[in-house]
């Protein structure tokens, strides 16, 4: 109960890209007689908010408290997402005419295997009017002083470039706020100067232009390279099925995944990241943390398509800790 009524206490800020997640799901599917393709009928939509969204949902299926920062386009689908921000406070969320907001669509059959992959989204980063008007807003949230820490979740979208990035982990040092980062391609460097730094596997091997072997001498060795070992407090490296990779004070070690068959890791990474917030938050030591990740990841992973750990078995991981 302790622990249950500290998450409670945590406010978090979520700055980052937000995606639509659509998902059309057929309930029959057959044999389309005007071309070599499969015909799907009994369709269904569902939708959820991806990325930074998902993050925020994750984190108040803990227990947490937690603002969103974002850019989204002038359009239906900017409209939407803060539709679907009804319950959070939207002061964060910035239009940009010149943007269109993100979308994800994923066409399956009713086990969610996917026929079809559709992605639409803008990747240029704001113009410099944009960055300040963007960079005021955060200035003004994190003044607030409500913050217990602040996350970057960047899917290399264009609401975070590397001024937007530098100005935030400036602006955290010198109030004592806690940054947590989670990359993908083209901020990776910068972002690993957050205080807790959680790239996967593959954006690992994208830095470092090189297959890199899920063992911890070739991960070690990798981050000695890149410099990840001096740049952040924490590392942790998720690395699917074999688990995550952890990293501090010249320390290393491979928490090893639950065997899930089948799993759909949509969405995994933005729940592994709110757990280690929450992780952090409760001072857990790097072994629990990374326990904490992959008990997470797990329980999203059972689940098919993008969404957020379910309120009940967020109170029992975080119980059995």
């Amino acid at each position: 109960m302790k622990r249950l009524k500290k998450i409670n206490e945590l406010n978090i800020l979520v700055v980052g890209d937000i995606i639509i997640d659509r998902y059309i799901m057929a309930g029959r599917v057959g044999q389309s007689a005007e071309a070599d393709v499969p015909r799907l009928t009994d369709l269904r939509t569902t939708e959820s908010l991806g990325g930074a969204g998902n993050v925020v949902a994750n984190l108040r299926a803990f227990g947490a408290k937690s603002q969103i920062a974002s850019i989204i386009g002038d359009d239906d689908l900017g409209r939407r997402i803060r539709q679907m921000l009804s319950t959070t406070n939207c002061d964060g969320l910035l239009v940009d005419p010149n943007r269109k907001s993100s979308l994800k669509i994923r066409i399956t059959d009713a086990d969610f295997n996917q026929f079809l992959a559709l992605d639409d989204h803008d990747t240029h980063p704001p113009n410099a009017t944009t960055r300040t008007n963007f960079l005021n807003i955060l200035e003004d949230l994190m003044n607030s002083g409500i913050f217990n820490a602040v996350i970057l979740q960047d899917y290399d979208r264009g609401c975070l470039d590397r001024q937007t990035i530098t100005y935030i982990l400036d602006k955290c040092t010198n109030m004592g706020i806690t940054t947590i980062s989670d990359p993908k391609y083209r901020n990776f460097e910068v972002l690993s100067h957050a205080d807790i730094f959680k790239p996967n596997l593959n954006e690992l091997r994208h830095a470092a232009g090189r297959t890199v072997l899920p063992d911890i001498e070739d991960l070690h060795r990798t981050i000695q390279d890149l410099g990840i070992s001096s740049s952040c407090q924490r590392l942790f490296v998720t690395l699917s099925e074999n688990g995550i990779y952890y990293f501090s004070e010249g320390k290393s070690a491979i928490s090893s995944a639950e065997k899930i068959d089948h799993p759909d890791v949509s969405g995994a990474g933005d729940a592994v990241l709110a757990a280690l917030a929450v992780g952090h938050h409760l001072g857990l030591e790097n072994k629990a943390m990374a326990r904490l990740g992959n008990a997470v990841g797990a329980a999203i992973c059972r689940e098919k398509g993008v969404s957020a750990i379910d309120p009940h078995d967020a109170i029992q991981i975080v119980s059995s800790l």
